[in-house]
């Protein structure tokens, strides 16, 4: 039996209201304790006001740092359940292979909410979803793993990922292939094109729910996830 589990894509441009939304479900995700830890990776510093939280282990990783040596990932989730690793210096191919090297960590962890910023450097248009990003949006419902990948542009982010995801909440997007693109993953009847700064809508793949919400109540994600 499939451990219940969210796959969320949010995609929006920038300055409209992602990370703050990320931050809410970061914290939501810490209070209700739904899964044993947090990870977060993030490229530029974005969430670090959760470290306020005593179990919050803060990490910095340089692009140099990727390229020299080999991380034991697997025992420093264990060690540090709740964790934030930011990026310093890190180039594409660097970060992918960071996140990658998370992932394929998690999937032997599990029971984890992984975090992901800057998805479009993860899950490039052109490349194949290999390594243990593969495994997390194909199989991550028997892991019992909730992962949330962001983005500006969603035109630039693999599609088979993107279609994983059982989650879809979009900010306001100004670029025409990044809203036809997305238009592609809600039903007909929703009008991104009409969303305003700070707004976001909201479709559950499972459920048909759709919520509309925005920074100032970004309370309605929780009932699109937990129902």
């Amino acid at each position: 039996m499939p451990i219940n589990n969210t796959i969320a894509f949010v995609c929006g441009k920038t300055g409209c209201g992602k990370s703050f939304l990320m931050n809410s479900l970061i914290q939501r995700e810490y209070e209700l304790r739904r899964r044993a830890g947090i990870v977060i990776l993030d490229l530029h510093g974005d969430h670090l006001n959760v470290i306020n939280h005593p179990e919050f282990r803060y990490l910095r990783v340089s692009g140099d740092m990727v390229r020299r040596y080999k991380f034991d990932w697997e025992g420093i989730l264990k060690k540090y359940p709740y964790i934030i690793i930011e990026t310093d210096k890190i180039d594409q191919a660097g970060y992918q292979k960071l996140g990658n090297d998370i992932a394929a960590a998690l999937v032997e962890v599990r029971d984890r909410a992984f975090f992901l910023e800057e998805a479009h450097l993860c899950f490039p248009i052109h490349d194949t979803i290999r390594g243990g990003f593969g495994i997390l949006v194909t199989t991550g419902r028997k892991l019992g793993i909730d992962f949330y990948f962001i983005t500006q542009r969603p035109s630039t982010v693999n599609t088979t990922a993107v279609s994983q995801a059982n989650v879809r909440i979009s900010f306001v997007l100004d670029d025409i292939n990044d809203l036809q693109r997305m238009r592609g993953h809600f039903p007909p009847e929703v009008d991104l094109s009409s969303l305003k700064r700070f707004e976001f809508v909201g479709y559950n793949v499972f459920t048909h729910k759709m919520v509309k919400g925005s920074t100032d109540n970004v309370s309605v994600v929780d009932d699109l996830i937990n129902n």
